[in-house]
């Protein structure tokens, strides 16, 4: 019983509180006599060459949104997405260089031209409450790059094509107690790998999250607690974690600040939550940011440092198999991004940025040109530079039994992104 008994509450709240709602927004709800119809349809097509030394590959992504409204208090929302790829950017490219190690597609990239449906969603509101129900993006946190508290799917680490949430089939509702206060629950049904075993559908193995925020003068802060479900494939096994989650956003005078982090809390071999030979350090992981604009030169200089608690400081630490069968793309515990954005002749934006490994010294240069040749095209040229002694996390090349794999190589990108 124990197992289940939260889940079931959350459920019940998800399902039997909103009936309860109708009733009390009788007076301002009108949910039989929703006859209107608005619907919107929008999306973007983006196509990307990328060449190195050795080869190239191509890279075709389309997303079609569309939204419809049939009333005040109902609306419906779905994306259909296709991420087609080829060359040394197709999905099984470095699922073959390390094969055995996971058995699985590091990416929800295709070889085949076909749609798919990524977000797919109702959501009805009942006055102060709103629920949802489907295939929905659960995009916690206030990172800019990193979310700690972001635990429905992996990290897409250097794949960002998209820019997209993914989403995960579940129920979310959130209720609003006023202006300041809002309460906001999650209950998943499926892991952060999206892996099926005959066991996925037990009750322990239900993801679920619960926030509460709140606004006060210039900031917004959230506090959560979080169950993450993984698979692991070296156990052959699912895995559960639970997390005390906390974020924050505002300024300070004419500097945006933002903060994010997730302390896991541990159980012992009884299943009960315990500290006991474990150190809060290790558990942690946040990250801490900040823009400001320097308006005269019309310049953004972004900084966000990420810790990471359960990474490792020596580089002969790095376990590349574990980590990208478990989601944790990063080997190292601290992370500094450096971004400068400047706008300039009107069309023009340029970003600089380069993702330092503050541990072994090792980091990524990424200039980035946009030139918006139309109000609803742009085209982009970007660089991809790692720099890095052999061994570090960032210098590229890693050995794995006994073979070398150029997981980050240097190389040059073309982009065209048309949006309808």
């Amino acid at each position: 019983m124990k197992k289940y008994g939260l889940a079931l509450a959350i459920s019940f709240f998800l399902l039997l509180f909103p009936a309860a709602s109708m009733v009390f927004a009788q007076g301002t709800t009108d949910l039989p006599g929703l006859k209107s119809e608005e619907g919107s349809l929008y999306g973007y097509i983006l196509y990307n060459l990328n060449f190195t030394k050795e080869d190239l590959g191509n890279v075709f992504y389309f997303r079609l949104k569309g939204d419809w409204n049939p009333g005040p208090n109902l609306f419906f929302h779905m994306e259909l997405n296709n991420d087609y790829r080829t060359g040394n950017q197709h999905p099984a490219y470095l699922t073959t260089l390390l094969s055995g190690a996971t058995g699985e597609s590091l990416t929800n990239a295709s070889d085949q031209l076909k749609l798919q449906i990524d977000h797919l969603w109702g959501m009805v509101n009942l006055g102060r409450m709103d629920v949802q129900f489907g295939k929905i993006p659960v995009g916690w946190g206030t990172g800019y790059v990193f979310n700690p508290t972001a635990k429905t799917h992996p990290g897409s680490f250097l794949d960002d094509f998209s820019e997209e949430t993914p989403g995960t089939l579940g129920l979310l509702s959130s209720y609003a107690f006023n202006d300041h206060t809002a309460f906001q629950v999650y209950l998943a049904f499926e892991d952060k790998m999206r892996t099926w075993q005959p066991e996925a559908g037990e009750w322990d193995r239900i993801p679920f999250g619960i926030k509460v925020q709140k606004i006060r003068g210039a900031f917004d802060f959230s506090f959560s607690w979080i169950k993450e479900v993984l698979y692991r494939p070296e156990t052959q096994n699912y895995h559960q974690e639970y997390y005390l989650g906390g974020d924050f956003a505002g300024a300070v005078g004419n500097i945006g600040v933002y903060g994010e982090a997730a302390l896991n809390v541990p159980r012992n071999e009884e299943g009960k939550f315990s500290f006991s030979g474990h150190q809060a350090k290790d558990l942690l992981e946040y990250c801490l940011g900040g823009d400001y604009l320097f308006a005269d030169a019309d310049l953004t200089l972004r900084m966000e440092y990420y810790h990471q608690g359960r990474g490792v400081t020596k580089k002969t630490d790095y376990n590349l198999i574990k980590g990208l069968s478990t989601g944790q793309l990063l080997q190292a515990e601290d992370y500094l991004l450096v971004a400068l954005e400047k706008n300039f002749l009107d069309y023009y934006t340029f970003i600089f940025g380069s993702l330092i490994n503050a541990n072994d010294g090792s980091f990524i240069l990424q200039p980035e040109l946009s030139y918006n040749a139309a109000d609803n095209l742009e085209v982009v040229l970007a660089s991809v530079v790692p720099c890095g002694e052999k061994g570090s996390e960032f210098n590229g090349t890693w050995e794995v039994g006994g073979a070398k794999i150029e997981l980050i190589r240097p190389s040059i990108s073309i982009q065209a992104k048309l949006s309808f």
